[in-house]
């Protein structure tokens, strides 16, 4: 069933990173955000821990085992978040109990959602939602998860895929102390094959189709991990419109790809944990929709990331955007100041020449 959204609101498409409360005033996080992101037709957010007052902890599960109350569904409803993902590392902290109290939640406070569910089918079941006859559908996977939080055919969980890594020491080791560890990291190809089918299946009954990825390595890691490009560009070749990412609470490139974005990292939008590993740039990406789906790319810088976020314009956001550009030059990717955002475009030309040694 789709839910029908605003037709008068402004026609973009708004998406941030990790979004989550756990003692703090959601109306006082959010308020210098929330005109901006409930004007928009569609916005979307990470929701990064489980609403719920259900549920054990998980066992053995790595650092606190954090939650949101029930109530605190606010973090989403007052600043006007229409669309949540629930395919994360956290959104399981407490078991099945706390998924499906969050999805409960969710549904009575009319926020779609897409990523986890009582059982694989509904784990890997689209979001759906329409604006002015506009089909949209999201999609959500994650690739950070605890053994045994991926939902299957008769257990509640989380749409997965799974990864596998190949750790090589380095050959320079006993040359260069402290060189770290090299690693290659592949999809499972039966994981591929099941978002890519997702999205096929999707595009038949959508105008656009949007995947959102929990991916990389958190704690404000920048670099891109192998399998993030490898199953990005899987996710657009299946049919994807948009592929957006986060979790390592950082920025990361953004990559234009067979015209089509990829935000590899938006890393985080009011998150109510503290932690000297969270970078304090972030940002918004920024979709026109049109007539016919997505049009430009746009972004916009974020202050005050974690407790008070507040879109600021391309000046004072420099350092971000000059960050954003750095990163982002290996794809080609280059960053437009129009007006108070700056717009993403490929450039060809930006590409760094391949150089070999015999070529010096």
């Amino acid at each position: 069933m789709y839910i029908e959204r605003d037709s008068n609101a402004k026609p973009r498409l708004v998406l941030v990173g990790d979004v989550a409360t756990e003692t703090a005033d959601p109306a006082k996080v959010f308020d210098l955000i929330s005109s901006y992101i409930s004007s928009s037709a569609l916005a979307f957010a990470n929701c990064e821990w489980p609403l719920s007052d259900k549920g054990q902890p998980w066992p053995g599960k790595a650092g606190r085992v954090v939650k949101s109350r029930p109530d605190l569904v606010t973090t989403y409803t007052i600043p006007g978040f229409n669309i949540v993902c629930l395919a994360n590392n956290h959104l399981m902290n407490f078991g099945e109990e706390g998924m499906l109290q969050t999805i409960d939640v969710l549904d009575k406070a009319g926020i779609a959602h897409c990523g986890g569910g009582r059982n694989l089918d509904e784990a890997h079941k689209p979001a759906l939602v329409t604006w002015k006859g506009l089909k949209f559908a999201f999609l959500s996977y994650t690739s950070v998860f605890t053994p045994g939080m991926e939902a299957t055919e008769t257990k509640t969980g989380m749409a997965v895929i799974k990864i596998d890594s190949n750790y090589r020491i380095p050959t320079r080791l006993h040359e260069v102390p402290g060189n770290p560890l090299t690693c290659e990291t592949k999809a499972k190809p039966a994981d591929l094959e099941r978002m890519s089918s997702d999205i096929a299946q999707a595009k038949k009954n959508a105008d656009v189709v949007i995947v959102s990825m929990h991916w990389g390595v958190s704690m404000g890691h920048q670099h891109l991990i192998g399998y993030q490009t490898e199953v990005g560009h899987v996710a657009i070749d299946a049919g994807a419109d948009l592929v957006v990412g986060h979790h390592p609470h950082t920025i990361q490139p953004i990559e234009i790809y067979k015209g089509k974005t990829i935000a590899y990292s938006l890393a985080h939008c009011g998150f109510d944990m503290k932690s000297h590993t969270f970078a304090d740039e972030s940002i918004v990406l920024e979709m026109e929709l049109t007539a016919k789906g997505l049009g430009r790319t746009f972004v916009r810088p974020i202050a005050d990331p974690i407790k008070r976020p507040r879109i600021i314009n391309p000046t004072e956001g420099a350092s971000t955007i000059e960050w954003l550009r750095r990163m982002s030059k290996p794809f080609g990717t280059k960053f437009i100041e129009e007006g108070d955002c700056v717009r993403a475009e490929f450039d060809p030309s930006l590409i760094p020449k391949k150089v070999h040694y015999s070529d010096a």
